[in-house]
């Protein structure tokens, strides 16, 4: 392939995804991906690409995916694009599903999922602010860090605009749009900020009230689809939902659970569709706040809810029996481990310290030249006269020194002395700036930091293996926790199961119903919810992947710990792992301290030489 702006050749390698357009690889570009579409991209669409790298902002590259450069092959012809690289990161759909939370952040607690879902709200709001809309918001384009940073991908479906032109997105998913879009084809559609505005409050729904869809409840008269549900605003949740012949699943969360101000939030967003939305900054602002007043759980480490309220993952998991937050095995933790150490590493250091400027210009003796012409002189002895009452001629104050006039003792002295003296006080307060510049404008800080991150991953590695130690013989209680696990991991939306539609997806998660486990386990609310086919449908998936396993000898010595000694492991794990994820952010803090504390050193040695040359010339106030 070789790159539009500068014709340089770029190398494909190892095939890192594939969907519906095309495949992403690794490139010979540092920090840089390629998607490579699987046909050729129409005119308007390379135009759309062209548009997007030649204006894109640094801005959008800390939050989205976003095109920077366009790819040809060998006839000239644009065959995808360049876009930076996204590592180490996660489908949204992984965090706010409890079961995919557990495989991919087993040790995240609820002020990890409000913050992602505050920093899901500042990508919108980026995008947003240059002009563009998201257009096919789903839990497919937006990914997260294990450091909870979001990152937007699959921008090139996103409708984008520049001066007077706009290019449409032409696709979108039903259970992700507005109800005055549904039903509407996408292609020529012109969407706006506004119905990118549902979408992210229905993301945002998703994560906070643990992947349930907004629209899917319980209905009084039968069937209803999410897609009906959301074209009419049966928002299954509102203050109005019963008028509306709509209740939420039962195990859900109350509206209210997370303060009014949140709920008023979703209220304006799903069940008043004639009144503006809210706005991506009112849920930065709204969930910041969330974040603040959460508290942690007397009864569990891994909990943290609503200040001044009892704990609402408690009572999930007594009502549920879902574990919603808490760790998981050691195995996944030292991946995570490795996973936030490698995040570290990445973070920029301070650049070296600058040297200590010299003084090469300005050295010179504590003096002052004191010869002056005649016209400066006589402007200066009648100052003098005018202040100490004296005649212009003072007898020894002025003497012939090689035809210039040079000014000696008398009362002038005593001004001389007094310059002097000035003209020492400011060489020592330069040279105390000098004396304190390798101080002032060190990294120690920096290093300070990164070695206490990498005490407290080499404890956290200890403390796994310590856990490790403690395993005993699994009883048979046990043995089933592994089984259920195992059966966990087939998750139902990947399932591919023929015919099966997102809004039934929608629906059995809705009912906490998303593994081979939870079906096995539900037979009498899957029969509630769909009809006989398709439960026997679900059963026999199900039964099938349960038939096929195995226990696996190791595993069931690894999955029991004493109970007392791992509490207080556990607790110490949690805080080293915050530590860790906070890592990066430590490092940065530290990074900017050092860049501030140089430009203050900078600035106080202009300063203090700019003070030693007025005194010098006698200007000094």
């Amino acid at each position: 392939m070789i790159r539009e702006s500068d014709n340089s050749a770029v190398s494909l390698g190892e095939e890192l995804g594939r969907g519906g357009e095309g495949a992403v690889y690794l490139v010979d570009v540092p920090g840089c991906v390629a998607k490579i579409y699987r046909r050729q991209p129409s005119a308007s669409k390379v135009e759309k690409l062209r548009s997007m790298a030649r204006h894109v902002s640094p801005e959008l590259l800390r939050v989205a995916a976003w095109p920077t450069d366009l790819l040809k092959d060998e006839d000239g012809q644009v065959r995808g694009f360049l876009m930076p690289k996204v590592s180490a990161r996660f489908d949204l759909h992984e965090l706010y599903s409890p079961k995919g939370r557990r495989r991919k952040f087993p040790t995240v607690d609820f002020r990890f999922v409000v913050r992602v879902a505050t920093n899901l709200a500042r990508a919108f709001a980026q995008v947003h602010a240059d002009g563009h809309v998201i257009g096919d918001v789903n839990h497919g384009n937006a990914l997260v860090g294990t450091d909870g940073t979001v990152m937007l991908i699959d921008c090139d479906s996103f409708q984008v605009r520049h001066l007077e032109i706009t290019f449409d997105c032409e696709v979108g998913t039903p259970l992700f749009t507005p109800p005055e879009l549904q039903g509407q084809s996408f292609r020529g559609l012109r969407r706006t900020a506004e119905h990118d505005a549902f979408g992210l409050a229905l993301l945002a729904f998703h994560l906070l009230y643990l992947g349930r869809h907004p629209f899917a409840g319980r209905y009084v008269e039968g069937e209803m689809p999410i897609e009906r549900a959301i074209a009419e605003a049966r928002f299954a949740y509102g203050a109005g939902s019963e008028a509306l012949g709509m209740s939420p699943p039962p195990g859900t969360l109350p509206l209210t659970t997370f303060g009014t101000d949140i709920a008023a939030l979703f209220e304006a967003a799903f069940a008043a569709p004639a009144a503006p939305r809210p706005v991506a900054t009112q849920w930065v602002d709204a969930l910041y706040a969330l974040e603040s007043q959460l508290s942690p759980c007397a009864d569990s480490s891994a909990h943290f809810h609503p200040r001044a309220q009892p704990c609402c993952w408690c009572e999930v998991e007594e009502t549920t029996g879902v574990r919603v937050y808490g760790t998981e095995s050691n195995d996944t933790i030292a991946a995570v481990i490795a996973e936030l150490w490698e995040a570290i590493l990445a973070a920029p250091r301070p650049e070296p310290a600058p040297r200590p400027p010299t003084l090469a210009a300005f050295d010179g003796p504590d003096e002052i030249d004191v010869k002056v012409g005649a016209t400066q002189l006589k402007l200066m002895l009648a100052a003098l006269a005018a202040t100490a009452g004296i005649g212009v001629w003072v007898p020894g104050l002025i003497e012939f020194a090689g035809g210039a006039l040079v000014l000696g003792g008398g009362l002038f002295a005593v001004h001389y002395a007094e310059r002097r003296k000035v003209v020492q006080q400011a060489a020592r307060e330069l040279q105390k700036v000098l004396d304190a510049w390798d101080s002032d404008c060190a990294a120690a800080s920096y290093e300070e930091a990164m070695a206490s991150l990498e005490d407290s991953k080499t404890t956290l590695l200890k403390i796994v293996r310590r856990r490790e130690q403690r395993l005993a013989q699994l009883p048979d209680l046990e043995a089933q926790r592994l089984r259920a696990d195992h059966l966990d991991s087939y998750a139902l939306w990947r399932a591919n199961l023929r015919g099966m539609r997102d809004g039934m997806l929608a629906t059995l998660q809705s009912y906490g119903i998303e593994t081979a486990d939870d079906v096995l386990r539900m037979p009498e609310t899957i029969a509630k919810i769909v009809d006989e086919e398709w439960a026997a449908t679900l059963r026999g998936w199900a039964t099938a992947i349960d038939s096929r396993y195995q226990v696996d000898p190791e595993a069931l010595r690894k999955a029991i710990v004493s109970n007392e000694e791992d509490a207080r492991l556990q607790k110490e794990q949690a805080f080293l792992l915050r530590k860790l994820r906070l890592g990066t952010q430590l490092l940065n803090d530290a990074r900017a301290g050092i860049t501030r504390r140089r430009n203050v050193a900078e600035q106080r040695f202009i300063e203090a030489r700019r003070a030693l040359m007025l005194a010098r010339s006698g200007t000094a106030p």
